[in-house]
């Protein structure tokens, strides 16, 4: 857990005292600026506009464009529903997704969480996403809804009393609003400025990927479901079901230890023989072709100080990002772009614009990237791994695990103790086998 600092000092630094006289409300040329047009950008504008805001989204490149993070979540619909665009999804060609199977390298294991396994989950059915139709899917939903497409980057800011001037690279007086909502994704435009990112060391991992064909999938409903394959060196990778036939499989590895086993070789090297040195992927891919690049990140894990201050908000990957494991990425942006949208429309409603205002929105994502980090740290560790390959219902602890997998993560009272009780669980296999050691045996 990172200290949480005052919500009203970060900002200090961008604050321009000379500009606390400024014009009236109505002299604004928007009332709020998107920063970024990908899903966490789109859902914040659509959503304000859809309230009858005045908004202004920035987004200088082109759409479609390539994007990793294909696997939504079950509790993806309520978002959907809230902007208006759960019908269209639903009536679309994406692959549908209604649970996670966890299979072992060897072959040995495969167990399925079903979204149906947890009550709460109203809508059990998701989707695999191609990020390049999905993202743009959202962008025209937001036009559509009202929001006005400024196709330049954001520059400089500077904040006062009374709004915010924002420059951009394509015009010759800057844009007056009265909050803005960073969507910039990783490149991070107010989280950079204010010095808020944070890498998060603990999480240093690699990750090597490409799309295929050739590469089966299961029969019937179960098709759609993501796989995630279990390593014994705790590295593990992913199987996401694309429309027309496309699979992207991923490897998600400790960077320090590919270092040390793998060194320097060229990426596409690295892919073929990840795959051929774990036999379930190898199996699966026996008559698979590749159909894209190759391609690799790393160290993609951080988070940040402050997801909000004096008339900013911080959302999706602008703010932190996490190991995919549990394919938070997708979700941590549709979230936030509801609720910052939520956020600033109540505090232009109260003319209230100030920190203090928007400390219920940074409680909410700080909250909830804690729970979820948590889960994929326990992830790497092997007694906590072995929990995932023998799912057990006593103490409802399928369910829990249901309940993280589908994007359930504001848990009720039970829900918690019942992920307490996984943890708890967790700790005791350490030092006495209370289920099969699939991979403390290996460690």
């Amino acid at each position: 857990m990172i200290a949480r600092p005052d919500l009203e000092t970060l900002s200090e630094s961008l604050f321009d005292g000379s500009l606390n006289v400024m014009p009236s409300r109505s002299e604004f040329d928007y009332q709020v600026a998107v920063l970024g047009g990908g899903p966490a950008g789109a859902t914040a504008a659509a959503a304000l506009a859809r309230k009858g805001r005045r908004v202004a989204l920035l987004e200088p490149d082109p759409f479609p464009r390539f994007h990793i993070g294909e696997s939504l979540l079950s509790n993806a619909n309520a978002v959907f529903r809230e902007i208006g665009l759960h019908e269209r999804m639903h009536a679309s060609h994406f692959t549908k997704k209604r649970g996670a199977r966890f299979l072992d390298a060897e072959g040995t294991k495969d167990v399925l969480y079903d979204f149906a396994n947890n009550p709460k989950i109203q809508e059990p059915q998701t989707f695999q996403v191609p990020r390049a139709e999905f993202d743009e899917m959202l962008l025209k939903h937001a036009f559509a809804s009202g929001a006005v497409h400024v196709p330049h980057r954001a520059k400089e800011i500077a904040f006062d009393d009374r709004g915010v001037t924002l420059w951009h690279d394509g015009a010759e007086r800057p844009l007056r609003i009265e909050a803005i909502i960073d969507a910039t994704g990783r490149a991070g435009f107010v989280s950079r400025k204010l010095g808020l990112r944070e890498n998060d060391d603990e999480l240093r991992k690699l990750a090597v990927y490409a799309h295929f064909h050739g590469v089966p999938r299961d029969e019937g409903i179960r098709g759609g479901d993501i796989k995630i394959v279990s390593h014994q060196n705790l590295g593990w990778a992913w199987l996401i079901p694309l429309p027309e036939e496309v699979m992207s499989i991923g490897f998600v590895l400790d960077l320090e230890r590919h270092r040390e086993v793998h060194g320097k070789k060229p990426q596409d090297q690295l892919l073929g023989e990840l795959i051929a040195s774990w036999p379930v992927v190898a199996k699966l891919c026996a008559n698979a072709r590749r159909v894209g690049e190759v391609r690799i990140e790393s160290s993609f894990s951080y988070r940040t100080r402050l997801y909000a201050g004096r008339r900013y908000l911080l959302a999706g990957d602008a703010g932190s990002f996490l190991d995919p494991v549990f394919s938070s990425g997708v979700m941590f942006a549709l979230y936030a772009g509801v609720e910052s949208a939520g956020a600033v429309d109540a505090a232009l409603t109260r003319e209230k614009l100030q920190s203090e205002s928007f400390s219920g929105y940074d409680k909410i994502q700080r909250d909830r990237y804690e729970l979820v980090r948590k889960f994929v740290v326990g992830f790497y560790d092997p007694s906590f791994r072995d929990l995932f390959f023998n799912p057990r219902n006593k103490f409802g602890l399928v369910r829990a695990l249901t309940a993280v997998l589908g994007g359930l993560w504001s848990p009720g009272t039970m829900d918690r103790l019942r992920l307490q009780t996984l943890f708890g669980i967790a700790r005791i296999q350490r030092v006495v086998a209370l289920m099969p050691r699939l991979h403390t045996a290996q460690r």
